[in-house]
């Protein structure tokens, strides 16, 4: 029994207070307790920030720890003892079936064995050793999966740590570029609103100029057409006067007449200056879709490109399968169909002499004889010998009409690409 406190007490003094285990890498504070070193690292606070004794709660840093040699020496000695010292007070077991005592241990089984069972063909090829043998080779398996088990903690709590220095460096970076961010936006704003300004300026100094022009060329109109109001009623008076008096002034009144008529005077030109708003084509990106055709909608005289890109009129028959979503006329219908939302796209017209693009329900007839439905349609429609576009939502309803050239509006707008846009929303 003496053995036995001696061995208690030895292992008390070579022990960790904090994994209750003999010492691995002792390490001995300024208090002089000592601990094992992954302990110490288990068990301290945030990096850089002081920690405290396990056992009287004293402050030290990590910095300021020091290995303790000796005590290391002296926990081996003890982990090398410890079979011996546990033999001391060892229980015996003994086997239920021979009533044998169970003095060795099967490593495929992890059962214990006495030497009757040993022999049995049971346990023939398996690893057997004795028990104070297999029971150290277990406690030194389990002393390096402790070990590996403190490293990975050691390696965690690194981790953590540079996490944590990385979240305080990104709500840096994150404030910064919400600064840097709102700035940038601030001085857009204002960009913005000063080209507002200037863009109204420019435009009242139009009105004002165009409408000058307007009310002098009025004046002028006035004036001719009184002139020619003034010499219609003098041609009257002669035509009424006898042959001599006529002849007498005829030449005079027809040098005058003629005169009159070469100094007429022009109309007003007064053209609207048209601007790029900024970044509209960006904001307006936004809502892009990509719209390829549908072949099987597409009129059997249409040929479609292989990228579904591009359509133009073949001039003949196509050998093409007929199917009740097939239009009769020059039509073709888009592949995507969109019931909400707001959706931009342009349709490149190219040279065509004569085009109709737009928008329309699915549930558009096929047949060229049946009656538009009001809403089911809208289009623009351009006519180059005309020179005009129309703006067309069904059959019987035109919406907007106009003399203006569409294609130097879009090649003004669009910088020489001759192209249409449409915008819808639910």
């Amino acid at each position: 029994m003496a053995a036995a406190h001696l061995a208690e007490d030895l292992k008390e003094e070579v022990t960790c207070p904090v994994c209750m285990d003999y010492f691995t890498h002792p390490v001995t504070l300024g208090c002089g307790h000592s601990f094992c070193h992954l302990c110490l690292l288990g068990s301290c606070g945030e990096v850089d920030q002081p920690s405290f004794c396990p056992e009287c709660r004293r402050a030290y840093q990590m910095r300021d720890l020091e290995p303790n040699h000796r005590l290391r020496k002296l926990a081996s000695i003890a982990r090398n003892l410890r079979p011996y010292l546990l033999q001391i007070r060892e229980e015996r077991i003994t086997c239920e079936k021979h009533k044998e005592e169970q003095n060795l241990f099967c490593e495929e089984d992890q059962s214990f064995l006495c030497a009757s069972c040993f022999q049995s063909q049971e346990h023939n090829g398996h690893t057997v050793q004795p028990l104070n043998k297999a029971a150290e080779a277990s406690r030194d398996k389990l002393q390096e999966t402790l070990d590996l088990l403190w490293k990975e903690v050691e390696t965690i709590q690194n981790m953590l740590a540079k996490e944590r220095q990385n979240e305080e460096i990104w709500n840096e970076q994150t404030n910064a570029w919400r600064e840097l961010v709102g700035a940038e936006y601030g001085r857009l704003f204002n960009f913005l609103n000063d080209e507002e300004k200037q863009y109204f300026n420019r435009l009242a100094w139009d009105e004002k100029e165009n409408l000058q022009k307007l009310r002098e060329s009025e004046v002028r109109l006035s004036q001719h057409l009184q002139k020619l109001k003034e010499e219609i009623i003098n041609i009257e008076e002669i035509c009424q006067k006898p042959n001599l008096q006529l002849l007498q002034v005829s030449g005079d009144t027809f040098r005058k007449i003629k005169s009159l008529l070469i100094d007429r005077p022009e109309p007003a030109r007064h053209p609207l200056t048209m601007t790029c708003i900024t970044a509209m084509f960006e904001m307006m990106n936004k809502f892009r879709v990509n719209v390829t055709l549908d072949p099987a909608s597409a009129s059997p005289y249409l040929i479609v490109s292989n990228d579904l890109k591009t359509v133009r009129n073949g001039g003949c028959l196509q050998n093409v399968p007929f199917t009740p979503d097939r239009f009769e006329d020059d039509i073709i219908l888009g592949a995507q169909v969109f019931t909400s939302g707001i959706h931009y796209w342009e349709v490149h017209v190219g040279d065509s002499q004569e085009w109709t693009v737009g928008v329309c329900k699915e549930s558009l007839s096929r047949n060229p004889e049946v009656p538009l439905v009001h809403g089911d349609v809208f289009v623009i429609t351009y006519i180059q010998d005309e020179d005009t576009y129309t703006v067309i939502s069904n059959c019987s309803q035109i919406l907007r009409q106009s003399a203006f050239p569409i294609r130097r509006i879009l090649s003004k707008i669009y910088s020489s690409k001759l192209s249409t846009m449409f915008m819808m929303s639910d």
